[in-house]
Parts: C-alpha cells; structure tokens; sequence
C-alpha cells in the first residue's frame, strides 16, 4: 500500500503521481514497474502497469517515494489521473526485469518515443550516479510539443537533448528514428550503450540499426498486462532463439523476463525471416 503525495497533470494528457511508500519495499532497479489499482472497488478488475520514473529515498526514516509518469489511455488510468492527495493506492512491485548497470558505460544514448520517456529518467540518475560518463545523449520524440515531457531531470544531469515532434511544434520536424544511423556513429566505441523505450516499431528501427552496428542495445517493452507475474501470457513476444526441446523458451513474457532485454533476444517485426523455428 501507498499513500498519494501529489498528482500533478503536466501536459494535455500526461500526469505525474507520487506516493509514499509503506515500511517494508524493496528499492526498484530503474526500468522495473508497479501494478496499481486504480480504484479502492473491484472495477476496473485489472490492475495497471506503470514503469518507475523516479525514486526518492528519506534518511530520516520517513515513507520512501514512489514516482510514476503515464498519459491517460483509458478509463484505468483516469481513475489514477483523479486520485488525490492522502488517498491511499494499493500497488504491487517492484516488478520484472530492469536495465542492470554492471558493464561499465562511458557514453551512452538514450531515444525515448512518446510515453516511452518514462522509465528513462530514473535510469538515467541510476547511471549518472553509479558511472563517469564522458558522453550523454536523450533523442526524445513526440507527436506534437505536448507529448515532450518530463526532459527536465536529463537537462540537470548534463545530457545533450534532441528532440523530434511530427508537426514540427517542438525542436525539429519527424521522427526518432531520422537520421539514425548518422546520430549512432558517434557511440560506435568502446564503453557505449544504447537505452531505448516506445512505440516497437520504433524500438525495432533502433534495434536493427544498433545490431547492424555492433553497438549494444537495451529495450524497454511496452505491453498490456493482466497479472503483471508471468501468469496469465498476455504480454509474450517471441524470442530471437528458440529451442523446440523447450517450448517455454520460444516466447518471453514481458512482465517477468522483461520488460528490459538486450535488443538481440526479441524477434523483430523486421527480422521474422531469420526465425529458424519457422513459427
């Protein structure tokens, strides 16, 4: 259980809420998530998966802080965008597998498309605060100007920002993926590492370009969920590899093997032909 801090709308459709922690949680490895109810009745029934945008711990033993960042796309997570302050939030988490930070990094690219920003700040104050970079970059792409959000937390940590809005109301006109290749080059190097959530046919863009490069790559999937603890399946894609001795290897559950993966584990849209199990 939580306890709502403050619920702060912050663009046409963005919301950011803060809850207090109970005595007790784990500390979230950034690009984990939580399942929240949205409501204290049993409808809506399914719970809702918001990944960790940020985490504040309190020295002083007072309840740590919970930070999630998500756009309203329905009527569960309107209900959230309506809570209020001292209302209390039952959540489950931390959850899945996030981004582990165990080979050291020196520079590192960040492409966020759309919602999928969200994860992105916390993983990247994990990172400044645990590697010395000698380069960091955010490519952060929306729609229009009202889908750049929460770049604020990369501006204090010294990233150089680009940004991309389709109608061009914000920085420059297009897509992420635009000149992808030339923007990669710059971390064909030793030490570097590619961080990437949104759309997956984005994700699948940068995935092959990163693998046609060599340049390790590391992808946050977006998927609905049911359960959120690798129960029901509702979130499988199909892996890169699979043994047919072991079928439970041939699809990946998001909430539970992910929703972190190295780029080469996940069969892309783009690479079906390459599945030697002919699925």
């Amino acid at each position: 259980m939580g306890t709502v801090i403050k619920n702060i709308k912050i663009s046409h459709d963005h919301h950011i809420i803060s809850i207090a922690l109970e005595e007790g949680h784990a500390k979230p490895k950034p690009g984990q998530f939580y399942m929240l109810r949205c409501s204290p009745s049993s409808e809506p029934l399914l719970r809702r998966p918001l990944s960790v945008n940020g985490y504040s711990p309190k020295p002083d033993g007072s309840p740590a802080r919970l930070d999630f960042l998500f756009r309203i796309a329905g009527s569960g997570t309107m209900l959230i965008s309506r809570m209020k302050e001292g209302d209390h939030i039952d959540l489950l988490g931390p959850l899945g597998n996030g981004f582990e930070l165990t080979e050291p990094i020196e520079h590192a690219l960040f492409i966020a498309g759309g919602i999928g920003i969200a994860p992105l700040p916390y993983l990247a104050e994990c990172l400044k605060g645990k590697m010395t970079l000698q380069s960091a970059n955010l490519i952060a792409g929306g729609k229009t100007a009202e889908d750049i959000v929460a770049i604020e937390k990369f501006k204090k940590l010294g990233f150089d920002i680009s940004i991309y809005t389709e109608d061009g109301s914000l920085g420059k006109k297009g897509c992420v993926t635009d000149n992808l290749s030339k923007a990669l080059k710059n971390f064909q190097k030793p030490k570097s590492q590619v961080f990437v959530c949104g759309p997956e046919g984005m994700l699948a863009k940068v995935a092959q370009a990163c693998i046609a490069m060599g340049i390790p790559c590391k992808v946050s999937l977006d998927r609905r969920m049911a359960c959120g603890v690798g129960a029901c399946l509702g979130c499988v894609i199909k892996a890169a590899k699979c043994d047919r001795s072991a079928p439970d290897k041939i699809y990946k559950r998001v909430c539970i093997d992910g929703p972190v993966f190295n780029a080469q584990e996940i069969l892309w849209p783009w690479s079906a032909g390459d599945n030697k199990c002919g699925l």
